[in-house]
Order: C-alpha cells, then structure tokens, then sequence
C-alpha cells in the first residue's frame, strides 16, 4: 500500500496496516519507525487549499443497490466536480445528496448537486458529471436536513500567525560549548468563551510531535491552531457555517486581509465508543490565493495579544452584535473577499456600510451628508493621525460627490471627475475609517486602536499615497 492509499484511511484500517507490518517485521527499531511514518501518513490531511480527487463507486440514498462508478474531483478554483461513468435516473438534474464509497472504504456523502452535462455515445458509455456545493468524508446524511454536529474545528488562514501563542515552547537553549541544543515543550490549553446557552467557542492548539528515522537529520515540532465550536444540542450545517464565517470576518477585520477557511472538520458521536468519528468537509473557497504568506506582526492590525485580556468580551459582543451590524458589516466585508471588484463598487460598498453603521448605532432620522460627518466626528482621533484629513468638509462633499455620481451615473459629472487614482484613496481611507467604527463597537479603546494603526505597517501606502 502506497502512502497516498494510507492518508486518511479509518482507525480499523490503520490498526491492520500497522500490526500486519508488526507481525512482517523483525527488528523492534524498524517497527517503531514504521509505526511513526504510517502514523503520521494516517494523521495527514488534505486541505482546502490543495487539489485532489478520489475514484469510488457512487449512488443515490433512495437506490443503493444501484451503483456507478465515478471520480470526484476537488480542485480549489473550480471547487467539487463528480465524474461518473454511467449516470443516475434522470427525473431531476438536481440531486439532493449522492452517497460514494472510495476505494479506500470511506464513505462520503455529496450534498446539493446539480447536473451539468450527460452524454452518451453509440457503441460507448453514458457519461453524466455533476456540481456539488459540500463534500463529506466519513459518513453518509440521508438529506441535506440531517446534516449536523455537536463540534466543529476549523483552521483559518493566517491564525497561527495572528494568535502567535508560543507559551508551549517552554525552552529552546543552544550551548556552544557543550555541543548542546535542548528544545522543550508543553502544549497550552484551551481558551475557552460561551458564546450563548447552546454555544461555546474554543482556541485549541495542536502539535506534531517530532519523528524518528533511521536517518535523523531532524527534528520538527509544528504547532497549529484551531476555532473549535461545541454545541450542547446539535447544529445544523447553515447554522454552523454563520458561526464559522462570522469568526472569520472578526480575523478579517484584525488583519485587515482576507481570511479564509483552510480544514474543516465535523464530529460525530458513534455508539460504543467514546471518541467522536471525525468528518471532513469541504467545499470551494473563492478568490482563494495561490501564495499564502507568513506574516509578521507589523503586518496586522489587531493582535490577538492586544485583546487576550479581553478577548471573551471581544467575541462575545462580536457575536451578539452579528445581527445588528449585519446591513454594515456584509459590504464592508465585500471589498476585502473579491480581490477583483471594480474600485467604483469598492467605494459604494464602503459608504453605504457607513451610512448603515451610522442608522444602526447612531441612530435617527438623517441625510448622508448628516451620518458621513457624525461618523467622522466620532472617530477621526483615531483614524485622522494617519490619514491626515485636513477638511472634513471637502473630504466629505467628495464622498458625496462620487456617491451620487456613481448611485445616479451622471454622464455629465461622470466625464468630469471621472479621477479614478483619488476614487481609490477615498476608498482606503473609508476602509480605515469603517475599521475604526467596527473595532469600537466590540470594546477596544481609542487609545488601543491609536497604537495599533501607529504599530503596523499596513498603511504605508496611504501615508505616502503608494497605490
């Protein structure tokens, strides 16, 4: 068996595997080190960021005798594609769940499908392919309604490096002299906050122990973090995913970059045993890129270190707020997720998330001129040392200038100030403005907020009007 059939195989497999190779074996240094390398093959897993794809045979909940053999095919830019090799009724081209078995026995379910070719040829085989939203790995649900965990854990992009918790690196010493290198380490625990009576959110951290070779030329320890959500009654799928989201808009606005979801995993509960069966799911992210850079601390805004007094406080109102900021927070969030918006757009969404805040929090009866200044006036303490506004009032007849012109498309303002590179800094400087209300609604101080503009280098480029 290839190390690529290991991954991810079941636990029963990998005991076989292992304990067939015991048994083969006669040296109790060459089990050990076979033990470690099918291990760690058996504890690898396939994020959301990397293409694959799986051969199995397929099938519909209501006909399962009836089987089609297929590849589902998982690519990042394209998302979830299946491939089959014959083709299922065709009452509907939409199927609500597909059931698979792959050729490593794991059972995988597809939910929400919709055909998008079918082909037949004469002498040949009917080909059928289909779109799927969700993919997931380990178990089969009956209907989309039957989907549902009791805990979820989810690794973003940039999490590690916005916590950057290294309290379980109790020692690493290096004495020359001795020709010594002593590494310690201790994994930390998890921090844990209640969202609500059914919800509670946890930091829990993960770590790779070192592996051993016949060869040594190294020793690696990695540690990576995950958001954990328990549920007390079990939550369904769309549920979850508000929840899962909603954590990543938070990391968005601290690293003032896109976030993204890298693995999600689900688990449930099985009878007879006390470990939870663990689910992987996964399903396209758009706009995804190719490259994802380590980043250092002057490159994001909100530190985690910054909030970790208060961070139950922090999420707690960043939870019970969704709700209320969601008219403010879903265009704000627009222009950090689709890389390839129109600067126009950009600029729209951001001041109709202004003129949202400022009905949302503010409040009252009120022109856009009247909520572009009161939201202005509020915040320019913390914004206005970097961004140097000198008149509020011109600054302001320049939003509502563009505003209207692109709301209304004027043709005759539209070939006069039609001055996309000032379009653009109005934009990023509504970007930081927006970032400021939003920060203030979830217990960070002006002073707070002050130091953390000051101590990155993210606007740069505003202050010296790089584009």
């Amino acid at each position: 068996m290839t190390g690529s059939q290991i991954v991810n195989v079941s636990i029963d497999k990998f005991l076989i595997i292992f304990f067939s190779r015991i048994i083969a074996g006669v040296d109790f240094q060459q089990k050990y080190f076979a033990f470690i390398k099918i291990f760690a093959a058996f504890c690898s897993k396939i994020n959301m960021t990397q293409d694959f794809q799986y051969k199995g045979f397929w099938f519909l909940p209501s006909d399962p005798k009836t089987k089609v053999a297929g590849t589902i095919y998982f690519e990042v830019k394209k998302g979830l594609t299946l491939d089959l090799i014959g083709s299922f009724p065709r009452k509907s081209k939409t199927k609500e769940s597909i059931w698979g078995i792959l050729e490593d026995g794991r059972y995988v379910t597809l939910s929400s499908n919709f055909e998008i070719s079918r082909s037949f040829n004469f002498p040949g085989l009917e080909i059928a392919k289909y779109k799927s939203n969700l993919l997931f790995i380990g178990t089969h649900f009956n209907a989309n309604r039957d989907i549902s965990f009791k805990k979820i854990s989810v690794h973003y992009s940039y999490l590690d490096e916005w916590l950057n918790i290294n309290s379980g690196f109790k020692k690493i010493e290096t004495i020359p002299e001795n020709h010594k290198i002593s590494i310690e380490y201790e994994l930390p625990g998890p921090i844990d906050v209640v969202l609500n009576t059914n919800t509670k959110l946890s930091i829990n951290l993960v770590a790779t122990p070192p592996s051993r070779s016949i060869v040594q030329k190294d020793v690696i320890i990695k540690q990576k973090a995950f958001i954990n959500f328990n549920y007390k009654r079990k939550a369904t799928i769309d549920n979850i995913f508000e929840d899962t989201f909603h954590f990543q808009n938070l990391l968005t606005l601290c690293l003032q970059r896109p976030a993204y979801h890298k693995e999600v995993i689900g688990y449930l509960s099985e009878k007879g045993t006390k470990m939870p069966h663990k689910i992987q799911i996964y399903f396209p992210v758009n706009h995804l890129p190719v490259i994802e850079k380590e980043l250092h601390p002057i490159d994001i805004l909100i530190r985690y270190r910054r909030i970790a007094p208060k961070f139950t406080d922090v999420i707690k109102s960043w939870y019970d707020k969704k709700g209320i900021l969601e008219t403010a927070t879903d265009p704000f969030f627009s222009t950090y997720y689709n890389p390839y918006l129109y600067t126009t757009d950009k600029f729209l969404n951001l001041a109709r998330s202004m003129e949202a805040f400022h009905r949302d929090t503010i409040g009252g009866t009120a022109t856009n001129r009247v909520r572009f200044t009161e939201v202005f006036t509020k915040f320019s303490k913390q914004f206005n040392p970097t961004l140097k506004i000198p008149s509020k009032v011109k600054f302001i007849n320049k939003i509502l200038q563009y505003r209207n012109d692109y709301t209304h498309s004027n043709p005759i303002l539209k070939s006069k100030d039609k001055r996309f590179i000032e379009l653009h800094y109005i934009s990023e400087k509504l970007q930081l403005i927006m970032t400021c209300a939003l920060l203030n609604e979830h217990h960070l101080t002006a002073k707070e907020i002050i130091e953390s503009i000051e101590n990155t280098r993210l606007y740069t480029h505003i202050r010296h009007k790089i584009k």
